[in-house]
């Protein structure tokens, strides 16, 4: 499903690459639109182009078994998820916090 990226932090959050790394491949022909002509304008790309654009660009010999981008978007799903599992965890210690300071709370009276 493809994701209409606003800005260059969401282009590079995406991509998971640095922010000025992104913007130099613009130079090199990342999908990118400028909202007006101007160079400093800000910019706009589909998640799915970026991902093909990106793909071309990995040097894979012509031999290569297509297991090798299976492997890859396995590799950004599995990323995704221990990104959520990362956010969750950090919920939880911040709820244990909580509960111990309750409990100290409670002691004290």
């Amino acid at each position: 499903m493809a994701v209409i990226l606003t800005g260059w932090k969401e282009i590079s959050k995406h991509l998971r690459y640095g922010l000025r790394t992104v913007q130099r491949w613009e130079r090199n022909g990342l999908p990118v639109t400028r909202v007006t002509n101007s160079p400093r304008s800000p910019v706009v790309a589909d998640s799915e182009e970026l991902d093909a654009w990106i793909l071309h660009r990995i040097k894979l010999p012509p031999d290569a078994p297509h297991t090798v981008l299976e492997n890859w978007q396995r590799a950004q799903k599995l990323q995704d998820e221990a990104e959520q599992k990362k956010k969750q965890f950090q919920l939880r210690v911040e709820q244990f916090k909580n509960d111990v300071a309750k409990f100290r709370a409670k002691q004290r009276r």
